[in-house]
Parts: C-alpha cells; structure tokens; sequence
C-alpha cells in the first residue's frame, strides 16, 4: 500500500519542533538515543513533523482515513528497518497529545484518529 505523502506545508518548521519537544524523543526513550544518536533525533523531529502535518491534514484537507494510511506506510517503513514498535506507538500518541493541545476545538476527533490509525494499522 502507498501512502499519499503530502509535503509537510502545514506545520512550519517552529511548530515541529515545539511538538518534537512535546514529545520528548530523548528523554521519553533513552534507548532510542543511545542506539540511534543525533541521526536518530533529526529523524525523529522528521517523522514527527510529518505525524503531525498528516493529522491536520486529515482534519482539514484529506478526510480521516487518510491519516490511517499514512501512520500504516510509515510504521510499515520503520519496522522494516526494524524500528521498535512500542516507541512507534508510544510517539503517536504523543504527537495525538500535542495536536489536540495546539486545537482544543479538535481535540476529541483527534484522539479518535490517533486511536483508529493504531487500531487499523496493529490489525493488519
């Protein structure tokens, strides 16, 4: 399955790093650090920005399930190169948490897309 990557135009490079430091890569997984390094951490703000261009998106532009699919590709990508899933899942929520802190107004539909983007993607 593809996913319908769509350049990270709505979050500004501040914002991703607000909600890189949101989700506290580094001090939520310490494991991550010592076994990825400073590669690791941009990476993670990467895929973090895209996390969360995906899920504005969805809210706005895409429809839902598009946010489904994107985490399906990435988690896809990352377990091929055998990222550990826990810390996968673990960020999502994270980056749910950040979102819905930046737009109260669309808090509760974005813990219910973060919880069918785990949900669709763990059941395949």
């Amino acid at each position: 399955m593809r996913a319908c990557i769509r350049p990270v135009r709505l979050v500004s490079r501040r914002t991703a790093q607000v909600m890189h430091e949101r989700t506290r890569c580094t001090s939520r997984f310490p494991d991550h650090d010592a076994r990825y390094g400073a590669r690791g951490r941009a990476f993670c703000a990467h895929d973090n920005a895209y996390l969360v261009a995906w899920l504005v998106d969805s809210l706005e532009l895409a429809g839902l399930d598009s946010f489904g699919t994107n985490v399906e590709w990435l988690r896809d990508l990352l377990a091929a190169r055998d990222f550990p899933m826990n810390g996968f899942w673990r960020n999502l929520e994270l980056v749910g948490e950040a979102v819905a802190e930046r737009r109260p107004l669309d808090a509760d539909q974005v813990r219910r897309s973060v919880a069918l983007a785990r949900n669709g993607a763990t059941s395949r």
